[in-house]
């Protein structure tokens, strides 16, 4: 069988809207094809085999909710009012707000239906209201990274060949996306789950590339193109993420 041509940048036409996408291969991907906003448009994440023509007849297919999934994207990193419609982002992927007003002395958020559910005390006071959103979603996007890095700096520690496995610990850390202590603990921001999986993986293979090599010396990079050879890329859409995400 011949290799799949490296074409990385493919188009559809759709009722008279053309849709762009990058195509990004993961060999861990068996047969699911998944979408992601990011800093430079929609990103299809494929199988290694999956043919062009399959991914294209899947955008096509799924090109109406696609639009739609693209028009609610936050745009440009500017502040939300985090009210109902809003949209924000979990691992890669826009998801509309619905807050609600009820009679709770704790807030919460849950994502389900494809909607991201932010309940919150009945507080008359707009700007209040939503700092205590704000809030609730700050603490939702940590403990979910506390679920989310671990397994993820796990698998990545051994492949990179760390001898030792090291503190994981996800807080509000808004000036830096990961840290590396002199004692090994790895820290990460609760705002990496608002990015790509393969961007968060980025972010992780940096810090443990750090348990090797102190500095960004021309060593440290040889470490983390060698775990990641498009990690120059990634590190790009890291660095346009920091404009993009609203929060």
């Amino acid at each position: 069988m011949s290799p799949t041509p490296k074409r990385t940048h493919d188009q559809v036409s759709f009722e008279g809207t053309t849709i762009e996408y990058r195509v990004r291969r993961n060999p861990r991907r068996k047969n699911m094809i998944d979408f992601f906003i990011t800093p430079d448009g929609l990103l299809v994440s494929a199988p290694a085999r999956a043919s062009y023509a399959k991914i294209r007849s899947i955008v096509l297919k799924r090109a109406a909710e696609l639009l739609e999934f693209m028009a609610r994207a936050p745009r440009g990193g500017q502040p939300l009012p985090l009210v109902t419609g809003d949209s924000l982002p979990y691992l890669g992927r826009s998801y509309p707000m619905a807050v609600e007003s009820v009679k709770t002395a704790k807030p919460s958020v849950e994502l389900n239906a494809d909607t991201l559910r932010v309940s919150v005390p009945q507080i008359p006071d707009d700007k209040e209201r939503r700092q205590v959103v704000r809030k609730a979603l700050e603490t939702w996007y940590r403990d979910r990274g506390r679920d989310y890095m671990p397994p993820v700096v796990d698998e990545w520690w051994r492949r990179m060949g760390i001898r030792k496995k090291h503190r994981v610990i996800v807080r509000t850390q808004r000036t830096l996306w990961g840290s590396c202590a002199p004692d090994g603990t790895l820290r990460f921001s609760w705002r990496n789950m608002m990015l790509s999986p393969d961007i968060i993986e980025y972010v992780v293979v940096h810090e443990l590339a750090h348990l090797k090599v102190k500095g960004h010396s021309a060593k440290f990079w040889g470490v983390v193109t060698r775990a990641l050879p498009d990690a120059m890329q990634r590190r790009e859409l890291l660095r346009k993420s920091e404009a993009f995400l609203p929060l």
